[in-house]
């Protein structure tokens, strides 16, 4: 927090003590004289009978719903709102604040933040002593804040679109991917959190959770809200690239430590209109190392505009947003499938002369590379490009034309699957090696003709770690 406690710091929490100690006192006889009505929150909670954690989800034989209350400390907080400001204890820190903190422009608002922080562990905390021990801690992060030390935030994604074998998988940067409990679906939402999000019957496949800080130059600046949304986009950004399936956040919360400033403790953000995802993938054990591998490597080479709202359009972020779209847009199979062609159009295509031709063997030479059978990549592409033009001039598929491709594919989502993994090796392969597009293009058609460019192509995919990145791609997903 600081290297030395000075005089000020040191009156400043003593002040602070003081007013927390009399909102205590006046909290007390509030209640006993009935001045603070004894309200409640009302909170939706989900009963569920029989719960099992699934290759393909959560999965119940009942869900139910019930209403349950808790005492509101926001009711305490509006009964002290009027009095603060006449007592001697507020206006003796406020004093502090304004001659030692003169970069704070609302000590008020600071001073706020402290006293219904404070509510809130008076209300939750069971014991004196536990009380004692949270008074503490909140007046030692006020100084921190004060201070302008760092802020510490706590994360909690629920995902669809990824199950997992193990019940825990420990990432590389501290945080947590683990499977969905039953504790998870049965934690009390309060009702006008229900009622804003929607409570649905999707429940969230796997949970990912870490905590990190922002240093005094991040929270200070006018994109700081934007940050803290990039590094919850990074994560699924990671996850949809690592292999095919519909990976979205349904909600997420995203609660900091802070004390002074009420409206940068987070809280909870959903997705609006949940969709069950229409491809699931399932992490096995033995393919935990080469997640941990990947997102190690992906973090690192990952561009920030895949990640930022006020990004920058490349060929890149086009191809990862029509990736995007395919799999989590499944209204129609014929636009998905177009979806696919155009993301790898985006990254294989410079010219309008024989476009489906060249596209096949730009991406069956890098693919063969990649340890994928050339033919069979060819033999896909140009089923998805016949598929593409016909969406693309108003046609859809037939019936007979759907039993052809499950004959060879197992159904159409299935096919959709291979076009879209060919796609995201693809966007892999360019996030790994950092090329240019039209270098990369002149390289893949110089290499078909030219042994040396060949080598030259070669050595560049893997000594970019290409295969490494792209190892786990010979993989199945779930279609649900």
């Amino acid at each position: 927090m600081m290297e030395e406690i000075t005089q000020a710091t040191q009156d400043i929490t003593e002040a602070a003590w003081a007013l927390l100690q009399q909102t205590r006192k006046e909290l007390t006889e509030g209640i006993k004289s009935a001045a603070i009505p004894d309200l409640h929150d009302q909170y939706f909670q989900w009963i569920a009978k029989d719960f099992t954690y699934t290759p393909k989800g959560v999965r119940c034989s009942e869900m139910s719903g019930q209403t349950i209350t808790k005492p509101s400390p926001i009711n305490a907080y509006k009964y002290f709102w009027p009095k603060l400001k006449g007592w001697d204890t507020y206006n003796h820190l406020l004093g502090l604040l304004q001659q030692h903190c003169p970069h704070r422009t609302k000590p008020d608002q600071d001073i706020d933040g402290l006293v219904q922080l404070y509510l809130k562990a008076c209300y939750s905390c069971k014991t004196d002593a536990l009380l004692y021990e949270q008074t503490k801690d909140l007046l030692w992060r006020m100084i921190r804040d004060l201070c302008a030390g760092p802020m510490k935030f706590a994360l909690r994604m629920e995902l669809q679109g990824i199950t997992l074998e193990s019940t825990t998988i420990n990432l590389p940067d501290q945080s947590v991917l683990r499977q969905t409990t039953q504790v998870d679906i049965e934690t009390p939402r309060e009702i006008r959190v229900a009622d804003a999000y929607g409570e649905s019957m999707h429940h969230p496949m796997a949970i990912l959770e870490g905590s990190f800080e922002l240093v005094p130059e991040f929270n200070q600046g006018k994109h700081s809200n934007i940050d803290l949304q990039a590094i919850i986009k990074r994560y699924v950004v990671i996850l949809r690239l690592f292999a095919v399936g519909s990976v979205k956040t349904m909600r997420y919360s995203l609660q900091s430590d802070i004390v002074i400033e009420s409206n940068r403790r987070g809280g909870v953000i959903s997705n609006g209109h949940i969709k069950f995802p229409q491809i699931t993938y399932y992490l096995r054990q033995v393919e935990e190392a080469a997640l941990i591998r990947f997102m190690e490597q992906m973090s690192a080479l990952l561009p920030a505009d895949f990640c930022y709202h006020d990004r920058k359009t490349s060929f890149l972020t086009i191809a990862y947003d029509r990736y995007s779209d395919a799999l989590l847009e499944h209204d129609i199979i014929e636009k998905q499938v177009a979806s696919t062609m155009m993301g790898l159009e985006a990254i294989f295509s410079n010219e309008n002369m024989e476009v489906g031709y060249k596209l096949r063997q730009r991406v069956a030479k890098m693919a063969a590379i990649c340890g994928k059978d050339p033919l069979t990549v060819v033999s896909i592409l140009k089923e998805a490009y016949g598929i593409r033009s016909t969406f693309a001039h108003g046609g859809l598929l037939d019936q007979k034309h759907k039993e052809k491709i499950s004959q060879h594919y197992g159904s159409p989502i299935d096919f959709l699957k291979e076009a879209l993994e060919i796609l995201r090796l693809s966007i892999v392969v360019c996030i790994s090696c950092q090329l240019d597009k039209n270098k990369f293009i002149r390289l893949l058609d110089e290499a078909m003709v030219d042994e040396g460019k060949a080598v030259e192509l070669k050595e560049m995919l893997q000594g970019y770690a290409v295969v490494s990145l792209v190892e786990n791609s010979q993989r199945s997903s779930e279609v649900v």
